[in-house]
């Protein structure tokens, strides 16, 4: 796994975004392979990546290589169907894929969630074909939970259309924190 370090999302991110959500491979789970819009990732993406900082310790992350080279991103948030849980996320480039960069990051994160902030469940969700996503959920320790539909909705012009999801959890004492990946992370904010 190449080494990275996680910082807090900031308007200057918009440029690294609009880059990935370029990739079809990357948005082909999120809304069919297409690109997210400029003017989109500015004033609205943003904006609400830099709303899920509620409290400290939460929010979206650039991850970085060690040269600062924008990797993608993952959060941790308030889950948006049950806001007592901490909901994990991630979206990386094609180059970083497989390299157990979105593992290492998600259970840092599932870390803080249970260890720092005291959440009690950690959830993720994702499309059910999406194996790669759904791998990195079990390999941090979530299980699949049940199955749900995401709602369909558009944002500035984007469709995201309505499609069906499977959630995953993990809870506080099923956690059994895994080292190893942990030596070759940091995390600011």
């Amino acid at each position: 796994m190449p080494p990275f370090q996680l910082r807090p999302i900031s308007e200057t991110d918009v440029d690294a975004l609009v880059a990935l959500d370029s990739d079809p491979e990357v948005m082909r789970f999120i809304n069919g392979g297409q690109p997210t819009p400029r003017d989109l990732c500015a004033n609205v993406l943003i904006p609400r990546m830099l709303a899920a900082a509620t409290r400290p310790g939460l929010g979206f992350f650039a991850v970085e290589s060690p040269d600062q080279t924008f990797m993608g991103w993952v959060h941790l948030r308030l889950d948006t169907f049950e806001p007592a849980w901490a909901e994990l996320g991630y979206r990386l480039a094609r180059p970083w894929w497989g390299q157990g960069v979105a593992t290492a990051a998600s259970r840092l994160l599932t870390q803080r969630a249970f260890d720092e902030l005291g959440f009690d469940v950690v959830s993720a969700r994702a499309m059910p074909e999406n194996g790669a996503s759904r791998r990195v959920m079990e390999k941090v320790g979530l299980r699949e939970a049940g199955r749900f539909v995401f709602p369909g909705r558009v944002l500035a012009g984007l469709t995201v259309p309505e499609v069906p999801g499977v959630l995953y959890t993990l809870r506080r004492e099923d956690w059994s924190a895994r080292q190893g990946d942990a030596d070759a992370v940091s995390l600011s904010g």
